[in-house]
């Protein structure tokens, strides 16, 4: 996002834009002309489209997906839930955390099974889960991880979440669904009796 004075632009599909010229307000990433002034505000044009015409066309083609005339980036709406793989990372955080209360535990200690897929950290998004702040700017992220109390309560089937999350550009939308507690994910590849003998410490 661009801020000059009192306005703040986005490319089309609303993705950030960290670095521009501040000489002709030209964003780097898409090379969108961003116009500004104290009076009067001008639209920037993209291929022909303004700005805004763009994000609002982009809006209506989220769920099938549609590239940015902006900047090119494919934007689409996607609707995830919690997976197995998440029931098992809360499971071992739940547990960890009842040995060393409130410690943050690094994603490198996890078993491989949890590992084998990428998306562990999706109860974050839900509030269950927290991660330790990133010290180091050579790391994108710090990759250590606590249960909260939110997550400990889902584990214990004390608390329900919204089944599905829609997520734009790594951002939530919005939640939908029936409120379902961690019994709802138990399947072929999570078992909640099986999970909480399987990583709880011996």
């Amino acid at each position: 996002m661009i801020t000059t004075g009192r306005r703040c632009v986005d490319c089309g599909c609303v993705k950030r834009l960290d670095q521009f010229d501040a000489n002709s307000l030209r964003c780097q990433s898409c090379a969108a002309a961003r116009e500004y002034n104290l009076v009067k505000s001008v639209v920037p044009q993209v291929n022909g489209e303004t700005l805004d015409a763009a994000q609002d066309a982009l809006i209506w083609t989220l769920p099938t997906g549609r590239r940015c005339p902006c900047c090119g980036q494919f934007a689409k709406r996607y609707r995830y839930r919690l997976s197995a793989n998440c029931c098992h990372f809360l499971v071992w955080l739940y547990w960890k955390d009842h040995a060393n209360p409130g410690a943050f535990h690094s994603v490198r200690m996890m078993p491989q099974k949890i590992m084998a897929s990428r998306d562990y950290t999706r109860p974050v998004h839900y509030g269950l889960i927290e991660e330790e702040p990133n010290g180091n700017p050579k790391k994108h992220r710090s990759g250590n991880w606590r249960i909260n109390g939110d997550g400990r309560e889902f584990v214990e089937k004390k608390r329900a979440v919204p089944e599905y999350m829609y997520v734009y550009n790594e951002h939530i939308l919005y939640f939908d669904g029936e409120p379902v507690t961690i019994d709802h994910f138990s399947g072929k590849h999570f078992d909640y009796a099986e999970a909480m003998a399987t990583w709880r410490p011996h």
